[in-house]
């Protein structure tokens, strides 16, 4: 009974290594991608924000709007007040950031953890801007933004933030500027 489980086996994996092969042969020769190459900026330093500063982020999600002729980047943020979320910046260039932020100078999030939801911690963004929009609720938004979410906390208030017990998945919401955001009901 081993010997002919054995064989059955050979011969399946080598009919779908063939058509892997086959397949890949045809998918190589129908599509080419480019390798692209890189160059250091002409004065060498990291992004700054309008102030002038040194411009730090985690988990960006950059996309450059033909329309309004402007880079746009989603990151994470860590406020005091609010926690871990998603914030936004645009820039001319891609080099020096124009940050979304509130009167005191702070930082803002444009999609914020839930109180008590699935998602209390935001973080890992990624955002399409859709050329003729996406249909959600009746209504036509341009963008799509997609992040990992977590709880904060677990059923009896015990802090989850880091190690085991920290469950993530991953949500959706829709905007129609990138600045104003709408959770999927579906999360």
């Amino acid at each position: 009974m081993k010997r002919i489980l054995k064989n059955i086996f050979v011969v399946l994996f080598v009919v779908i290594l063939s058509h892997a092969l086959s397949f890949q042969s045809v998918f190589s020769e129908e599509v080419s991608c480019p390798v692209p190459t890189f160059t250091s900026h002409p004065q060498g330093h990291p992004l700054r924000t309008t102030k002038g500063k040194i411009f730090r982020s985690n988990d960006p999600s950059v996309i450059f709007d033909n329309e309004e002729g402007i880079f746009k980047m989603w990151d994470t943020y860590w406020r005091n007040v609010g926690g871990l979320g998603i914030s936004y910046a645009t820039s001319k260039d891609g080099i020096v950031w124009e940050l979304l932020e509130d009167k005191r100078g702070d930082r803002v999030h444009v999609l914020s953890p839930s109180e008590n939801g699935w998602d209390q911690r935001l973080e890992t963004v990624s955002v399409l801007k859709l050329k003729n929009g996406y249909e959600y609720k009746g209504k036509n938004y341009e963008y799509l933004m997609w992040y990992m979410g977590y709880p904060g906390v677990d059923e009896t208030g015990k802090n989850i933030f880091k190690g085991p017990g920290r469950r993530k998945a991953i949500g959706l919401a829709f905007s129609h500027n990138g600045r104003d955001w709408v959770r999927y009901e579906g999360n």
